[in-house]
């Protein structure tokens, strides 16, 4: 499970830092749909279950902002803390 995780935050934080800094529809759609995916398909069914609850109930974080680059990448680090909270492990400065 841990190295499941690290494998995929770098990818998010990938797609984060390469998402365009002027995204077209489709691009803010595929991020979009990225997100449910992993809430729908991420082989670790606990892990699944806390993003599930976390994009669902988690008035802070809100929902995935496609507008810009910046925000993308905030949003992700933003939800990586809170998995690290729960986890124990250490936060990111955002």
């Amino acid at each position: 499970r841990d190295q499941l995780g690290r494998h995929t935050w770098y990818f998010l934080h990938s797609v984060g830092v390469t998402y365009p800094e002027y995204p077209t529809p489709a691009d803010e759609q595929a991020v979009r749909f990225l997100v449910a995916a992993l809430g729908q398909l991420f082989p670790c069914k606990s892990c699944r279950r806390h993003l599930q609850r976390t994009l669902s109930t988690n008035v802070t974080l809100g929902p995935v902002p496609t507008a810009s680059r910046e925000e993308l990448s905030r949003w992700l680090c933003q939800l990586h803390n809170i998995v690290n909270i729960k986890t124990g492990k250490a936060e990111f400065l955002c």
